[in-house]
């Protein structure tokens, strides 16, 4: 144990640099300045509009003389400030870049929380360098997406929060507020965490002081507010309000049609809207449609399938789960072989950690975890399933599975050095939640 540093600070530096070297050097070997491509072609092309002074706009899409709304901004901004920071360089290798950047971070913000809820070295660095080298997020920064800078500001706003000091933790919903604008399915959150946190109050029967409710209430009031900033941006632009992104229409549908229910190949997946059978291209719906009506229209579609096929929904909602939360290898190749077992080891660390040493991880965490659990599959439900999805929280699953790496001797050191008090013998059920909801005076 004492061969690893104590020091939280040489702890969140050695796995920041640890996990630039490996992103870097993975970046390097397959192709740091090679064109980039899907999701990501999008986001560096409005990024360079954005760079180049042309206002949020995309030349890909159908409507490129009016302002996007359709890819969320975090990302597309932050690529556009790192390009005008390196003007003259290789856009492709900026971004990807940036993203293994933004992997490096996030890793080191999960060592972060780990030192927090434990004042241990060993949970720490199992934390941050099991997120460091998480494939599902190493690829996505590889492929320059937006998932890395997601979790850079979903670790650091649990980090905030979970250190229980009123200010920081307004920041920390902040930072979770700002990450709607990389995944929008995340906005959801926010009522998750209130009614799973009412819930856990009922079962317990505590009530949180006046204080920290006052507290809870302007936390969310800060989290809605980027992406309620965000929609009145778009209400401007299409005369329409709530619109949070013009891209979940077209994917719902993709993933809720006639192919992703009967195929198995596509069980639970997601095909583009033009692939489904007796489906008009959306080039020709473009032709006669604004870009908020080919959404609408999209989103009814996806509707009426729904509705009209209700008894073969939970078929079709078992194969979304699967896809995203099952760690089975869809591809027979190496890669998705290495990925898979990860992701099982991964799984088998948080079950038994919370099994053994449950009483070791901190009831607010737990809600925050929960909460982001939850609202994860429903965002899985209502659209589709893949690993990208579960990437978004499978990190926080280290915490659980760090304890692990802990002996007896400082688990019970742990709980009595924890900063809720919560690991106090004779504590009853009700107080162990009001306790952990309490912020320090």
């Amino acid at each position: 144990m004492r061969k690893f540093p104590a020091n939280p600070v040489l702890i969140v530096a050695g796995v920041l640099v640890a996990g630039l070297c490996l992103g870097l050097a993975a970046g390097f070997k397959t192709g740091i300045n090679k064109p980039v491509q899907s999701d990501a072609l999008y986001f560096l092309d409005v990024a360079r509009s954005l760079a180049a002074g042309e206002g949020y706009r995309s030349s890909l899409e159908f409507w490129s003389d009016t302002p996007s709304m359709r890819r969320l901004p975090g990302w597309p901004a932050a690529v556009a400030a790192a390009l005008k920071l390196v003007p003259g360089g290789s856009d492709d290798a900026v971004m990807r870049t940036l993203a293994l950047v933004c992997h490096a971070l996030a890793a080191a913000a999960m060592a972060g929380v780990a030192w927090v809820l434990f004042r241990r070295a060993v949970p720490a660095w199992i934390a941050g360098l099991g997120a460091a080298i998480h494939p599902t997020g190493l690829y996505a920064a590889l492929e320059g997406l937006s998932e890395p800078l997601f979790m850079v500001l979903a670790t650091a706003g649990v980090l905030l929060i979970v250190t229980r000091k009123p200010r920081l933790a307004l920041a920390g919903a902040l930072l979770l507020g700002l990450s709607c604008l990389v995944r929008i399915q995340f906005v959801l959150f926010g009522g998750a965490f209130v009614a799973i946190s009412l819930l856990w109050c009922a079962l317990r029967r505590a009530a949180p002081a006046g204080r920290t409710v006052a507290l809870a209430s302007a936390g969310f009031a800060l989290f809605v507010l980027p992406t309620g900033l965000w929609t009145v941006r778009n209400a401007v632009i299409s005369g329409h309000f709530p619109v949070l992104s013009t891209l979940g229409g077209q994917t719902f549908y993709g993933g809720n049609n006639p192919v992703v229910a009967g195929n198995l190949d596509y069980w639970g997946y997601w095909v583009f809207p033009n692939e489904i059978p007796g489906e008009t291209p959306m080039a020709e719906l473009a032709g006669s449609m604004s870009e908020y009506e080919v959404d609408a229209y999209y989103n009814k579609k996806g509707m009426t399938y729904v509705l009209g096929n209700l008894p073969a929904m939970p078929r079709l909602w078992l194969g979304k789960l699967v896809r995203a939360y099952v760690p089975i290898p869809w591809k027979p190749v190496l890669g998705s072989y290495v990925v898979s077992l990860y992701r099982w080891i991964l799984l088998a660390g948080f079950v038994v950690g919370l099994v053994m040493a449950r009483r070791s991880v901190p009831a607010l965490y737990m809600l925050l975890f929960i909460s982001m659990l939850a609202t994860g599959a429903v965002s899985v439900v209502l659209y589709w399933g893949c690993a990208r999805f579960a990437y978004v929280v499978e990190p926080f699953m280290l915490i659980p599975a760090s304890v692990l790496f802990l002996t007896h001797r400082n688990e019970g050191s742990a709980r009595e050095l924890r900063w809720d008090g919560v690991g106090r013998t004779g504590m009853e059920p009700g107080l162990y939640l009001a306790e952990a909801l309490r912020p320090d005076a």
